[in-house]
């Protein structure tokens, strides 16, 4: 393997480089940058003499961490994966993709077990999740706002809102009583609409409108469909089909009004979603799928790089209307319409200024007097 280091890639812009879902290539490759793979003393980027894996440790203008792969690592995995008659030969990521050394620090790191390479990167999300507290956290979002802008543009795969609504009597989070989704594709530069929700059957008597959740399950806006009643376990089943059948459009951007939540509950119903992701790739995907956050796209918007807002603030100063928030149907439509009006737009500073024309910066920033409580969200969201 030659020495010579012309540059560094990400992992996901290895794994999502533009192979069919499913093929040999893509198999191959997701299998030989698997943790377990890596480790192997057997593996091909596995130096002899070096007891672990040699990747490399770089850190971005942001002070962001991330490991890497030199660009010669991966110009030798694709040569033996080829010449060992693994897959035909995989084609480099696009050089979009790939960092210079002048843009990144980039330091070597051995990993000798799997124990080090995960406490190495929980260590990492960490170091992240803190920088995600600092202003530099804005440029974060800015920056996906910017690719979310170019997706959408590009009219790639499809982008899948998702919404639950939990009992809240249940502290364990675990009784879905509501979910719904809104989603769109294009065929032939058209726009393709789906959008459904489901009532769960055995809590159809969980009622809430304690701790300021209202009942909204029977507000469905019929001009978005009818409610349909499934069991627990044909709602486990219908997710995880929605997820699966969405695939065979392309990418599969699923979105969401502040992940957490949801992102849990899907664990929960076991979606196939293990091998999502939340950083976007440079180049528009082939295949995937990818976790969008309206709230923080909004935040690269408006020029705030912490504050939680709830879904009824941000539609309300996108010009949305709104009517019974807090249906798992109503909401995900809404954030899917959310994520187009901001998606669909100009550039973050352009559309800034046009939307708050009085409260633009001359730093691009975005002063507002939003009417919602900075520290919870907080919104009346009643219609």
């Amino acid at each position: 393997m030659s020495s010579q280091v012309i540059g560094y890639y990400r992992c996901s812009d290895i794994l999502f480089n533009a192979l069919p879902d499913g093929s040999r290539e893509a198999e191959a490759l997701s299998g030989a940058l698997s943790e377990r793979a890596l480790i192997h003393p057997d593996h091909p980027l596995h130096k002899k003499g070096v007891n672990g894996i040699n990747t490399f440790l770089g850190k971005f203008a942001d002070g962001k961490l991330r490991y890497l792969f030199s660009s010669a690592q991966v110009e030798y995995l694709r040569y033996w994966l080829h010449a060992m008659n693994i897959a035909d030969l995989i084609p480099l990521p696009s050089s979009e993709s790939m960092f210079l050394a002048s843009e990144v620090d980039a330091e070597p790191t051995i990993h000798t077990n799997m124990k080090s390479l995960r406490n190495a990167m929980k260590k990492i999300k960490k170091i992240n999740s803190k920088l995600e507290g600092a202003d530099t956290s804005l440029t974060s979002r800015r920056d996906t706002f910017e690719r979310v802008r170019k997706l959408w543009d590009a009219q790639a795969g499809v982008f899948l809102a998702l919404d639950f609504e939990l009992w809240t009597g249940d502290h364990t989070q675990n009784t879905i009583t509501e979910m719904g989704y809104s989603s769109v594709r294009w065929e032939d530069r058209q726009e393709k609409v789906e959008r459904g929700h489901f009532t769960v059957e055995e809590h159809r008597f969980y009622r809430n409108g304690q701790y300021n959740v209202p009942e909204r399950r029977e507000n469905y806006n019929p001009w978005f469909g009818q409610s349909v009643e499934l069991t627990k376990a044909e709602l486990k089943a219908k997710v995880s089909d929605l997820i699966s059948g969405m695939r065979i459009h392309g990418p599969v951007f699923l979105v969401f009004h502040d992940t957490r939540g949801d992102i849990r509950t899907l664990n929960g119903l076991s979606a196939p979603i293990e091998t999502a992701v939340y950083e976007l790739p440079n180049l528009i995907p082939a295949e995937g799928i990818f976790i969008l956050d309206t709230q923080i796209l909004f935040g690269g918007l408006t020029g705030r790089s912490k504050e939680q807002v709830g879904l009824g603030t941000v539609c309300n100063q996108l010009g949305i209307q709104t009517e019974f928030l807090h249906n798992a149907g109503n909401d995900a439509e809404y954030t899917l319409q959310a994520l187009r009006e901001m998606a669909s737009g100009e550039s973050w500073g352009i559309q800034a200024a046009r939307r708050w024309p009085s409260s633009s910066s001359a730093t691009g920033g975005v002063e507002q007097n939003v009417p919602y409580d900075s520290v919870t969200g907080a919104l009346d969201d009643s219609p």
